[in-house]
């Protein structure tokens, strides 16, 4: 085992700048030449300790299928070659060469391990397996040059790097005597299935110890309110990059405590009203409601002690409940006059239920705490009797279309879902946004944005032009895509930038 003499905390950070900026440099210079190197799923988790705490793995294969990806995307901005001459004067600044001095010295993938989440986070070490170690021998020694305090070791292979000689010894001295590695547990495994191998990066974090330190850091009755939550299994993370753009993937693994018995979730759903709003919707968010979803607050002991006014409120959420028991969408679209956009909700009431006058009677009998300044009044608003409250510069109508209630700002609002116009669900780039996204038939909710559609109203809206050096960059996005599925005891929030 290597150390060197500690220096101070400064160091430490020049050490994570000189890693930093490899690995944006590598993000953009990096051209597809061809061939993968092959990388297994385990990565330095096969010397990490199975109690470890938290993983994260970030992939700096530059032959890899990934950084070929990155590179395709990069070439798409055109700024590609400035940043890039930035960042290549940022390694120069630090006597670094990419090709010479990092490029050919580190392997294909840097780990980051904390074995416990306390010491304010100082005790993490990286791993990597070097490319070529006379190499990798010398970028540490030259980063040492520079006064970088960095202590390392070697275990079963891999290098060890540290910015404090405690981290290192605690990883060597536990790694070593630890019978069993993060590699051989089923809840490590579980959640890296859920990335490609050769991700960008991989995170995993261990439930237990982090309901542990919640519990440390509460009082005794806020720790019980916790233990009745339930159990947190692990938490995991993965970022990926395709031809059409970028994914990031977040996964929850656990199970609900008593204190969550009576809360009822969304249900999971396939989209029908995508097939009745108008196709030139630029941002759009959908949800489905479920009974008992607010209502079983009231009896949930864990809502009802820390909020007791909600017994006051009992008959607002049994109202409420009832006007979103089905599919639910608020969007945004452009307005055929003017620079106000449409700003709409559509919602589906339980069956039976008359959404407009239901709302009508919660506007009116809770129109002081709302703080509104005119009551509701009848009005016909698109050949439809509605309700219409004036905010002065702007209008509020809520009607019933059909079995729906919609609540919007304009009467377009009404007039496109009376018709038949083209659909959402018909637009190409919703199509595309979602087939991108790899979006499941039913989700829990999903959110979609149009990213060139919104910055093309914006600058009308706003009657002037994005900055042309700002707008170069900004061409290639096309559409945001966010949405929630559920597995049992799991659920898994995706969110796809879709970039062309």
């Amino acid at each position: 085992m290597t150390f060197k003499p500690r220096r101070s905390k400064v160091d430490v950070l020049r050490v994570m700048r000189h890693l930093a900026l490899a690995l944006a440099f590598a993000s953009l210079v990096l051209a597809g030449c061809g061939g993968t190197t092959s990388r297994t799923a385990a990565g330095g988790a096969e010397i990490v300790p199975a109690d470890a705490t938290m993983f994260v793995a970030i992939n700096t294969d530059a032959d890899s299928e990934q950084w070929q990806a990155v590179n395709e995307l990069a070439n798409r901005f055109a700024d590609k070659e400035d940043l890039e001459q930035t960042v290549k004067e940022g390694l120069k600044d630090q006597g670094l060469d990419w090709e010479t001095d990092v490029k050919a010295a580190i392997g294909p993938e840097f780990d980051f391990v904390w074995l416990r989440l306390d010491q304010q986070g100082q005790n993490f070490v990286v791993l990597t397996q070097p490319k070529d170690q006379a190499k990798f021998d010398r970028l540490i020694k030259k980063a040492q040059e520079s006064s970088t305090e960095l202590f390392r070791a070697k275990v079963g292979g891999w290098e060890v790097l540290a910015p404090s000689e405690a981290a290192v010894e605690q990883f060597v001295r536990e790694s070593e005597s630890s019978d069993s590695k993060l590699a051989d547990e089923d809840g490590f495994n579980a959640a890296m299935s859920n990335y490609p191998d050769d991700a960008l990066l991989r995170f995993y974090l261990d439930g237990p110890p982090v309901m542990d330190l919640a519990r440390d850091e509460l009082s005794a009755d806020d720790r019980a309110y916790v233990d009745k939550l339930g159990r947190l299994d692990w938490i995991a993370s993965g970022l990926n990059v395709t031809s059409g753009g970028v994914r990031f993937d977040l996964n929850v693994h656990g199970k609900a405590g008593p204190a969550l018995k009576d809360v009822v979730p969304t249900k999971p759903f396939g989209s029908a009203l995508t097939q009745e709003v108008p196709s030139d919707a630029l941002a759009y968010f959908a949800f489905h409601g479920a009974k008992g979803m607010l209502t079983g607050l009231e009896d949930n002991p864990l809502f009802s002690e820390q909020v007791p006014e909600l017994h006051r409120y009992a008959g607002v959420l049994k109202s409420v409940e009832s006007l979103l028991q089905g599919e639910n969408a608020f969007y945004v679209r452009p307005a055929g006059k003017g620079k106000t956009p449409e700003i709409t909700f559509v919602a589906e009431p339980a069956p039976g239920t008359d959404g407009a006058a239901t709302l009508d009677r919660l506007i009116k009998r809770y129109r002081s705490e709302l703080e509104l300044p005119a009551q509701p009044k009848r009005s016909r608003v698109a050949g439809l009797p509605a309700h219409t409250i004036d905010l002065g510069e702007y209008k509020v109508h809520y009607a019933n279309v059909g079995n729906r209630l919609v609540i919007t700002n304009l009467g377009a609002g009404f007039q496109a879902l009376k018709g038949n116009p083209p659909s959402l669900a018909d637009s190409k780039d919703f199509q595309q946004a979602v087939d991108s996204a790899g979006m499941p038939a039913k989700t829990q909710g999903f959110v979609y944005v149009n990213v060139k559609g919104g910055l093309d109203y914006a600058q009308r809206l706003a009657n002037t032009n994005i900055p042309s050096g700002i707008q170069k960059n900004l061409r290639p996005l096309r559409s945001v895509v966010e949405y929630a599925a559920t597995q049992p005891s799991e659920i898994q929030v995706t969110f796809f930038l879709r970039i062309k």
